[in-house]
């Protein structure tokens, strides 16, 4: 059954219009329209639109500049961790505004180390693959003046190209070897060369598109020998890092997203009934 709303409009001291619109709301009694006609009609006149007061001015600029920054923080956090509660109480207007900025900063430096250390995993990961498939080459990489260039070949073409290349070009200058990576499914070209050559073929390589297995920074200075402990030792650390990272991005979202929810969805209808008024 289809029951006609009535449509009313309330009349008061203008001191009282956000109380009394806060409590229609809250009540849930009305709905608060927020079309208004441009004419009159047969109830009678169409509300005059006003300009807001000051005070009412400065509020929706703060409110649009918290609920911005509340959006922002609550992109940052991991949505996993939230759990609708019931009841969450707001946060005081005194309070957010005093801890938003820091709870929005630590929660970027967070999540952007949590990215960087991702990042690094997946690059020291990857460059395990090439140490523990050259490992038997080692000895001849330490020849003095000698350095290894890891290829990624992905098509027997790569390699066919691969070889002609370094046969025309760096004659005499350079080694190469395909070995099999750890999963047999990955072949890997090793490239013996110069010490004073190695940047002209690296660029060559690079010009030819070919995926270069490149040491992550602390490990160029170092004898390839130590390469694979130093990789293994890396790779544990950064993952415990990264644990303990993700630990406090889930602890702080656990504590406080509710409570920005519930706050974000105050303001918004605050600065519904701001809008309101005007």
């Amino acid at each position: 059954m289809i029951v006609r709303m009535s449509k009313i409009m309330v009349m008061g001291p203008l001191e009282l219009l956000m109380e009394t619109l806060t409590l229609v709301q809250h009540l849930g009694i009305m709905q608060v329209d927020e079309e208004f006609p441009v004419g009159g009609d047969e109830e009678g006149p169409a509300p005059m639109p006003q300009l807001l007061d000051k005070e009412s001015a400065l509020h929706h600029q703060l409110y649009e500049k918290l609920s911005k920054k509340i959006d922002e923080l609550m992109s940052c956090l991991p949505p996993a961790a939230f759990s609708p509660a019931i009841d969450v109480p707001i946060i005081g207007e005194n309070t957010l505004v005093s801890i938003l900025p820091a709870h929005l900063e630590e929660a970027k430096r967070r999540k952007e180390g949590i990215g960087k250390l991702v990042q690094q995993i997946t690059e020291y990961q990857s460059y395990r693959v090439f140490v523990e498939a050259v490992g038997q080459l080692e000895s001849c990489a330490m020849e003095s003046g000698v350095q290894c260039i890891g290829v990624r070949i992905e098509k027997q073409d790569d390699l066919a190209g691969l070889q002609e290349m370094l046969e025309k070009q760096f004659r005499n200058k350079a080694a190469f070897t395909a070995v099999s990576g750890a999963d047999g499914k990955m072949t890997i070209g090793v490239i013996m060369v110069e010490a004073e050559d190695a940047g002209e073929v690296r660029a060559a390589l690079q010009e030819r598109r070919m995926m270069l297995f490149n040491p992550p920074d602390e490990l160029h200075s170092l004898p390839l020998s130590t390469h694979h402990e130093r990789v293994a030792v890396r790779i544990r650390e950064k993952k415990e890092q990264l644990a303990n990272l993700q630990q406090q991005h889930e602890s702080f979202a656990r504590q406080w997203l509710a409570a920005y929810v519930t706050t974000r969805d105050w303001i918004k209808s605050r600065l519904s009934l701001i809008n309101l008024t005007a």
